[in-house]
């Protein structure tokens, strides 16, 4: 027979089914939360960089690139044309200034240096005989003048006592013409010597200027020979590290190859190009930030190229900072020329995508979302760029690169 079940025990089934259908309920409900959450895009927050719009100034700057020289280098080049014998050091070795480098060979420019000395020993010998022929040519021509000298004073006499005589009626008329005609002719073949021996010495001047000259010109040769030989003998012309040296022995050489290259490394300049559009902002003393890995030097552009290449200039910048660490030549850095500073500017952190002012798509921050807007960005320098337009002072900004998003424009920040 049926009981009848109290209204204590429907009450408890019922509240019991309730529950039951609450769990299921909210079971469901937590699952459709799950699944819109996987199924809504989304990224990590703590994945994201995110740089406050902010107001402050700017130093305006152009990022360039730049590779790290020796401040100082000397290259060593070849005096004559020879053959490479023998290398004493290699690249990248640290030598002293006159330390031997590398050695040619020496043996046509030595019998050339041997062939002029014995020329200028020739011209010297050759210069002392002429002078010893003139001198006594000369003396010769001094005392036959001596010996013309005393016959004219015999003919004098002979003249006197003609002309005595000739009063006393002991001579004649033709006598003493005779005297006084030879007297004449002495005294002058007396004036024709004493103008050879006047020319004779001008001529034996000219001739001992001329082989002064010769031998003059016989010693610069021998000393510029001596020149190349001492330097054919390659030393290090300063203290330094060998960047280059040209090691391929029996290899010929011509006068004036470079063959090795001796640079201070503990001093350095950095090599680089900006736009040539740039062209009236940067001048010599422009600042200049360099970034090295992780590390910031100061420096100052010292030289501008005069002439454009592709669309850009060169330019030479100067490492001022009395502390440099972590340069090596040949280093690639980066590189940002000062060109303005402008002040009270609405500024973000710089990023990657930043390339030139213009339009961007930014990611900016809305609760625990981003979403992408539109951006006007303008000049920029190594740490901020410049907002034109499109944000307010306090909005956050993601600034890596969320390329793979492209095609959305809200994302939820997980």
């Amino acid at each position: 027979m049926d009981r009848e079940v109290s209204k204590q025990t429907l009450a408890k089934e019922r509240k019991q089914r309730i529950l039951k259908l609450a769990a299921i309920v909210g079971g469901v409900v937590a699952v459709a939360i799950v699944l819109l959450n996987i199924l809504q895009n989304g990224v990590q927050e703590s994945s994201l960089q995110f740089s406050t719009a902010e107001r402050g100034a700017i130093e305006l700057t152009i990022n360039t690139s730049g590779v790290v020289q020796p401040a100082v280098e000397e290259a060593v080049v070849s005096p004559i044309s020879s053959r490479l014998l023998e290398i004493f050091h290699k690249h990248g070795d640290s030598v002293t200034k006159g330390t031997p480098l590398l050695q040619l060979d020496l043996l046509a420019t030595q019998s050339s240096y041997e062939k002029l000395k014995d020329q200028l020993q020739m011209r010297i010998l050759e210069g002392e005989q002429r002078e010893a022929q003139n001198a006594s040519n000369l003396s010769n021509m001094q005392m036959n003048l001596k010996v013309m000298e005393m016959q004219i004073d015999q003919k004098r006499i002979e003249l006197k006592n003609a002309l005595r005589l000739d009063s006393l009626g002991g001579g004649t008329a033709g006598t003493v013409r005779q005297v006084e005609m030879n007297l004449k002719v002495a005294e002058l073949e007396r004036e024709q010597l004493k103008l050879k021996i006047t020319n004779e010495q001008r001529i034996a001047n000219a001739q001992r200027n001329v082989k002064e000259l010769e031998v003059q010109i016989a010693q610069k040769n021998l000393a510029e020979i001596e020149k190349v030989l001492s330097e054919a003998r390659i030393e290090a012309p300063r203290t330094g590290i060998l960047t280059f040296i040209n090691t391929q022995v029996g290899s010929q050489v011509s006068a004036g190859q470079q063959v090795a290259i001796v640079s201070d490394l503990t001093q350095f300049r950095i090599d680089g190009e900006f736009p040539d559009g740039y062209a009236a902002r940067v001048t010599p003393g422009t600042p200049v930030t360099i970034k090295v890995g992780s590390n910031r030097l100061n420096g100052q552009v010292t030289r501008i190229a005069p002439a454009s290449k592709n669309g850009t200039l060169g330019c030479t910048v100067q490492i001022i900072d009395s502390v440099v660490t972590g340069l090596r030549s040949g280093l690639k850095v980066e590189l940002y020329l000062q060109t303005a500073k402008k002040h009270d500017v609405l500024r973000i952190g710089h990023a990657s995508f930043y390339k030139k002012p213009g339009n961007y798509n930014l990611w900016v921050r809305e609760g625990d979302y981003i979403r992408k807007r539109e951006v006007m960005l303008g000049e920029a320098s190594y740490q901020y760029i410049e907002v034109m337009s499109g944000l307010r002072a306090g909005e956050q900004v993601v600034l890596t690169d969320l390329a793979q998003y492209k095609h959305d424009t809200e994302l939820k920040l997980r």
